[in-house]
């Protein structure tokens, strides 16, 4: 397929796909490769180097610093998937509905959808994860509600042009419901974009939910999360630095890597916009 020749043709992407398939891996097999429990503590006086027992060293509490990383990637890409689905249903959906109907149910929608967007997007998720008890739950509930907005106002303009199209015409004037049209026709038609969004807003969600743990409104100090582990790590960026450094990396990996698919994932399906 020309589709898996152009991407294969992007080197970056390539290499950021198996870095993706990599984190997946250790995401789903953490718990069995994990040398140690990561919520065991062994109260040391300082945090131990890496070294031949601890290959990324431990943290003050004597917790193996790599257990922490192997049980955290479940807890980041379940979070980003999560959002990142919540999100993209519903900017699926209002968008789709605007673009679609158009008139005064687009007026309306279009409304609240610049209302969303004129806040600061990460303020408002501090927000409603500060209202709601504080919890690996209330970051997912927060990126989920919040990040819909600017998905919305990508599918209302790919529906004003795709209910133009011949197919989507056609359906109506053979007697199809709006509905029947959405579903059968103008969804379909999107889901190359809306792979492209998945990809590229997934990494933006892992490191919203590490700011989020960073902030202290999430996980607690025992949790695994990769933004914990930053944050109570800062502490020891001078004399134990692997602490937070480590984490940080992981974290630096996983968003790059998801960003540099999306973008190859892109030109691959849409070469005309790489040409230009």
């Amino acid at each position: 397929m020309k589709f898996w020749r152009r991407l294969k043709s992007d080197k970056l992407a390539v290499i950021s796909l198996g870095v993706i398939i990599l984190v997946v891996l250790l995401a789903v097999l953490g718990p069995s490769l994990a040398p140690y429990d990561p919520y065991e503590k062994r109260l040391v006086p300082l945090p131990l180097a890496p070294g031949k027992e601890h290959l990324l060293g431990t943290d003050e509490h004597g917790v193996d610093i790599l257990s922490k990383i192997l049980y955290g990637a479940r807890i980041s890409l379940g979070i980003g998937l999560g959002a990142t689905a919540i999100a993209l249903f519903v900017g699926l959906m209002v968008g789709v509905v605007a673009g679609y109907f158009g008139g005064w149910v687009d007026g309306l929608l279009c409304r609240i959808i610049d209302l969303v967007m004129a806040f600061p997007s990460l303020l408002l998720i501090i927000l409603i994860a500060a209202v709601m008890e504080r919890g690996l739950l209330a970051v997912f509930l927060a990126l989920g509600l919040v990040s819909w907005a600017g998905i919305a106002r990508i599918m209302r303009g790919l529906a004003l042009g795709l209910k133009e199209r011949e197919f989507a015409e056609s359906a109506l004037a053979s007697g199809s419901g709006h509905l029947r049209i959405i579903f059968r026709h103008i969804v379909p038609n999107s889901l190359s974009t809306l792979l492209v969004i998945f990809t590229m807003r997934l990494g933006g969600m892992i490191l919203a939910e590490a700011s989020l743990n960073f902030l202290g409104l999430g996980a607690g100090r025992d949790s695994p999360s990769w933004g914990a582990m930053v944050r109570f790590g800062k502490d020891w960026l001078v004399t134990a630095p692997w602490v937070s450094l480590a984490p940080a990396t992981a974290i630096a990996l996983t968003v790059l890597s998801f960003n540099l698919f999306g973008d190859g994932l892109r030109d691959a399906l849409t070469p005309r916009m790489r040409a230009s």
